[in-house]
């Protein structure tokens, strides 16, 4: 520990380029998780034929289905347990089972409502065609790339300072 106590106080000597390092391997990291997360839903819209918009109401539906679904299996699961002791071994996985199904009614309604809030917008300004749709993702992808290697070039040399 005293090694690192005198490794941070070297450091710390050159706050900006620390703070520096430390920035710019965030943004480094921001764009990998970018450049990665927006691969499979692109993937699955090409490979199905559909564009971007279809592809969210399609999602928005599939989540609204299934937060009904839990929903329904919460409502069952409380009728069974007020049929069954309050101190049995029944009633202890009936409740771990409601807690469950609320976990994941919570999931689905929370992703339900992120693409309910997405949908006007991919409407209006995301192109319907798949072949649109594949080019802005590798412009997207370009961009995301080209702006990362250079946050990877200041954080070298940053680093190498």
């Amino acid at each position: 520990m005293k090694n690192f106590g005198r490794v941070l106080r070297l450091a710390l000597q050159h706050r900006l380029n620390v703070i520096g390092c430390v920035a710019s391997a965030l943004f480094v990291a921001v764009l990998w998780a970018a450049n990665l997360s927006a691969v499979f839903p692109i993937v699955d819209v090409i490979m199905t034929d559909r564009a971007l918009p279809d592809w969210i109401d399609d999602q928005l539906a599939d989540h609204d289905n299934k937060a009904a679904l839990h929903e329904q299996d919460i409502a069952e699961l409380r009728l069974q347990l007020t049929d069954v002791s309050e101190d049995s071994k029944e009633s202890y996985r009936l409740r771990a089972e409601i807690a469950d199904h609320q976990y994941q009614h919570e999931n689905h309604a929370n992703s339900a409502r992120r693409y309910r809030w997405a949908a006007p917008y991919a409407h209006q300004y995301l192109p319907s065609s798949t072949f649109k749709t594949l080019m802005l993702v590798i412009v997207f992808v370009l961009v995301g790339t080209i702006l990362r290697c250079m946050f990877r070039i200041v954080n070298v040399l940053l680093v190498a300072r």
